[in-house]
């Protein structure tokens, strides 16, 4: 079985055992297997505990640390047994404590001193190194950390802590009645049994796999874009962690198959890169006008290009269908300078009508880009279906989006005038040569 395979059962099993966490769920094993560290906002009891606890459930031999921080947790109760030397050299028995775990799980994270957050920043960094006197640097076989919490942290002393937990999610209360039903009625997989499971050797050479999986430079610009974008909106996301999100990424394609990063694994930064909570909707914004453009701007150029058209149309109709009503005047001692009039005239419309079809068929091809990834990240096994591009068909009630439908009928009207035309032309060319015939008899 493959390492995707294995992946696909345990989201599964996993959605089975939780309600209305489908989004969260293959971020969890995402973050496991990138070894990042994520953080759940939400109200108590909404279930971001068990989320995680089912880990232990699918990973073989685990070292679990499970803690409940309050304001007067200390380093001693998550690092281990304070140990003091003959010499007056303090150092920690490590044995079932935080340092000696593979997950960890700091639930009310926020609730603990900046002093007792910042202690971990070793064991949060690539690293996983912490310090003993006397021993020297140590390196924590912890593979991810996760947090909860029902607040943001509002002390900047423990900003860089924070910056460490990648993830992050709100968690909500179950909102759909059905759902509520199912939930009230026990009408889920309450079992923690799982038939596919993942060992910790298996985990940490995903990441060592991952990290030959190309990424291309048209990404790597594309990406700067987004920062850029990003930090114009206001939202603050450091070198670090889009550094470590490339790394998400790799890990993402690996897992999915596919050996290059793809703009669909670019969608994961949508839960990483927001801070605070107007961050969200902005970073979509960025992300998806980034991708797939902005509908209010692709939605102008459409409309400037129809008023257009209608104004093109117009032109033809008051006056290039005069050419063949009136083609007497190819007869005689001006019918050259006629001619060449007409032949303008329509070459005129022409240059018009195929700019605006130069125009729309950026449009298609816009929408056409569209429609491919959202096929990508369809087949994206880490992220929901993101059928929120900016186009939408005809019957789209209430959305401020792109009708597609628009674009592919002015495509339809304008192959149509263009084949007119062309017969016009054609038709012209025939009544010229056929005045000049019968002039020549006549002569």
């Amino acid at each position: 079985m493959t390492i995707k395979e294995k992946t696909q059962i345990i989201i599964q099993e996993m959605n089975n055992k939780l309600i209305e966490r489908e989004h969260i769920v293959p971020m969890i094993l995402l973050t496991l297997y990138s070894q990042q560290h994520m953080l759940l906002l939400g109200p108590p009891g909404v279930g971001k505990t068990y989320a995680i606890e089912l880990i232990k459930h699918f990973v073989e031999e685990v070292k679990y640390f499970e803690y409940l921080i309050t304001p007067t947790t200390t380093i001693e109760e998550l690092f281990g047994t304070k140990i003091t030397e003959s010499d007056g050299s303090v150092t920690y028995n490590i044995e079932q404590s935080m340092l000696d775990s593979h997950i960890v799980f700091n639930d009310e994270i926020f609730k603990g001193p900046s002093q007792l957050l910042n202690s971990q920043l070793g064991i949060t960094h690539s690293s996983r190194s912490f310090f003993q006197r006397g021993r020297g640097k140590l390196r924590s076989p912890m593979l991810s950390m996760f947090a909860a919490s029902n607040e943001l942290p509002d002390n900047d002393a423990v900003d860089a802590f924070d910056d460490r937990l990648l993830f992050r999610f709100w968690v909500n209360e179950i909102s759909d009645s059905e759902n509520f039903k199912r939930f009230a009625k026990r009408e889920f997989d309450r079992t923690q049994d799982f038939s596919a499971s993942m060992t910790i050797e298996e985990i940490k050479a995903i990441r060592v796999n991952a990290s030959e999986v190309f990424i291309h430079d048209d990404f790597v610009g594309l990406y700067a874009l987004v920062k850029e974008k990003l930090k114009a909106e206001k939202v603050r996301v450091s070198d670090r962690k889009l550094q470590s999100s490339l790394d998400i990424f790799q890990v993402s394609a690996y897992i999915n198959g596919r050996d290059y990063v793809d703009l669909s694994d670019l969608f994961i930064l949508l839960d990483i890169a927001w801070k605070h909570y107007d961050d969200i909707s902005r970073t979509k914004r960025v992300i998806f006008d980034t991708i797939f453009g902005n509908p209010s701007e692709v939605a102008e150029v459409l409309k400037a290009n129809q008023d257009a058209y209608k104004h093109v149309v117009s032109k033809m109709r008051s006056q290039i269908s005069n050419v063949l009503n009136y083609s007497y005047n190819f007869y005689g001692n001006n019918a050259d300078e006629e001619f060449q009039k007409s032949r303008q005239a329509i070459d005129e419309i022409k240059i018009s009508i195929l700019t605006i079809s130069q125009n729309i068929k950026s449009l298609k091809d816009n929408y056409l880009f569209a429609k491919n990834i959202e096929g990508r990240i369809e087949r994206n096994i880490f992220l929901q279906n993101y059928k929120d591009h900016i186009y939408h068909r005809e019957d789209t009630v209430g959305e401020k989006k792109v009708s597609k439908d628009e674009i592919f009928e002015l495509d339809s009207d304008i192959t149509l005038v263009l084949r007119k035309l062309e017969k016009w032309l054609n038709e012209t060319n025939e009544l010229y040569d056929y005045n000049n015939q019968r002039a020549l008899k006549g002569n």
